[in-house]
This record gives C-alpha cells, structure tokens and sequence, in this order.
C-alpha cells in the first residue's frame, strides 16, 4: 500500500450524504472531475460539515449547494488503484458557500491557499 497526501481546494455537494459527487482543484489550477468518500459522512447533517468531534454550521442551505473548504487529502492505492479520501478533522477553514454557478469558472486563475 502506497499512501500519498495532497493539500486541496475541494469543492463539495451538499445535497447527498455518503459519497458525493465533488471538485478538485489542484496545484495549477487544474479542476477534476472525482468521486471521493468523506470518512465520517454517517454523523454528518444536510447543512453541516464535520470539524473532528463537532460541526460547524453553514446556515441555511438549499440541496445541491455548494461548500468550498481547504485540508490535507489522502491518497491511498491499493491494487493499483487509487482513492482519495478526506480527513474532515484535517478541514482547515470554510472558504465559502455558493450556489449552483459553474464551479469550474470560480476556480479557474484563483490563487489557491497551500
């Protein structure tokens, strides 16, 4: 097992819980497309994202929303295949919280914070 870490802007979905559906943006301001699972995503409410034992609220919230925040991903490869796996309790700091715009065009040339 190789373990690989990344600080990342990520983009989040609220409107599922579980595995949803986000944007990466990377060093280089390169935006992918990637499934990613959010460990603890059980204990986590609709309009709330988990910060280690305890959740910070995002007010209210329409589904589909999105929620942009920086922390330390994880990058785990088994079998050659990889998955990159967020660690809530590395969130950083909520950047902001938008609505349904083109994601991609909001991220595109912005300075990243890492």
């Amino acid at each position: 097992m190789k373990k690989e870490e990344k600080r990342m802007l990520v983009v989040m979905g609220t409107g599922r819980i579980g595995k949803v559906e986000v944007s990466v943006a990377k060093a280089g301001y390169s935006v992918a497309r990637t499934r990613i699972e959010i460990a603890g995503e059980d204990k986590l409410g609709l309009n709330c994202v988990k910060f280690g034992s305890g959740a910070e609220e995002l007010g209210s919230l329409a589904e589909g929303s999105l929620v942009a925040f920086s922390g330390l991903m994880r990058c785990n490869e088994y079998n050659g295949k990889r998955k990159w796996v967020l660690h809530l309790r590395e969130v950083e700091e909520v950047l902001e919280v938008g609505g349904e715009e083109g994601i991609g065009d909001d991220l595109q040339g912005r300075e990243m914070p890492f």
